[in-house]
């Protein structure tokens, strides 16, 4: 509840500024999703008070200031860094999902440190007073299977942990998390192919957005099984999810200069340790910082990778 909560409570605290609140999501579903779900418990149309804005694709209205709460991916708030260099319209930024550590966030957290500085009305909550609200955890039983040599064997591994499941244990929908579109549409093929009575959809960033909504909704006779990217671990909610299998593998685009080719290997790592310095560096000239070793980085990369870095862009 956090993602949809904090940003009402923001907008309430912020509402006689005038200024916007805006929360960044480093991925377009969860932005568009929590958008729909705040409009929704504000009880206003998706566009006006409640909106969201992703590459491409924007639901705002910005007569007379309508838009309160704006969704938006990380990317398009540095592009708007870019034209604005304080976010002059925006009271306060949540920064969603910050411990995924990808490129655009490590520079929208540096980035917003310069503006705490230069805007005295720019608001920071980091030592707000805080309410503790005792909860309960619920027990999760974690079992480990012996992992697969190849992305072949890791699908046909998932396919069976789901036949297994389904087969041998109680009532509740599945979860799979896989490291991209290919992965996904085999193993949703082969629980098609081994089991009739359960209802299986992928779920990825480029899946168009009637599959999507189908992925996250709950209804429906049958057991489902959601065969999703990373997409799914954090900001969006999928009902009745009682048992999740994670492969553990992820796929991050990494740019090489020298050869001129962008590749998406397998890695356990976490997008930030994989990220290129290439990238974050053209990042940080486009937001007019043209010193990119003097940048205020939240984690500095080593001196030689920003030289060689700046020497590719530069051939």
């Amino acid at each position: 509840g956090k993602s949809t909560q904090v940003p009402q409570l923001l907008l309430y605290d912020e509402y006689s500024s005038g200024k916007r609140v805006a929360c960044t999501q480093p991925r377009r579903l969860a932005a568009t999703s929590l958008a729909k779900r705040v409009a929704k418990e504000m009880g206003v149309a998706l566009g006006e008070e409640v909106g969201y804005q992703i590459g491409g694709d924007k639901k705002v209205n910005k007569k007379k200031k309508k838009t309160l709460v704006t969704f938006m991916t990380e990317g398009v708030l540095l592009a708007q860094q870019g034209n604005d260099k304080d976010l002059s319209d925006y009271a306060c930024i949540v920064i969603d999902e910050a411990h995924e550590r990808t490129i655009e966030t490590d520079l929208l957290m540096a980035m917003l440190k310069g503006i705490l500085r230069r805007r005295q009305d720019f608001k920071d909550y980091f030592n707000c007073g805080a309410v503790e609200i005792p909860g309960r955890n619920f027990n999760v039983d974690i079992r480990y299977t012996m992992s697969g040599e190849t992305s072949s064997s890791v699908n046909v591994l998932a396919a069976n942990t789901v036949a297994h499941i389904h087969k041998n244990l109680g009532p509740g929908h599945i979860l799979v998390f896989l490291p991209g579109k290919g992965e996904i549409g085999e193993v949703c093929k082969l629980v098609r192919k081994r089991i009739e009575d359960i209802d299986v959809f992928p779920l990825y960033s480029t899946l168009i957005a009637g599959e999507q909504s189908r992925a996250l909704d709950s209804s429906g006779p049958n057991r489902k099984c959601i065969v999703s990217t990373n997409i799914a671990e954090t900001s969006l909610t999928i009902d009745n999810v009682v048992y999740v299998i994670d492969c553990g593998l992820s796929r991050q685009m990494i740019y090489n200069a020298r050869l001129d080719f962008d590749r998406m290997p397998l890695s356990t790592e976490p997008a930030v340790s994989c990220s290129s310095v290439h990238a974050a560096a053209l990042r940080v000239l486009v937001t007019g910082n043209l010193r990119v070793a003097d940048f205020n980085w939240v984690e500095i990369p080593h001196p030689e990778a920003i030289a060689r870095a700046a020497q590719d862009l530069q051939d």
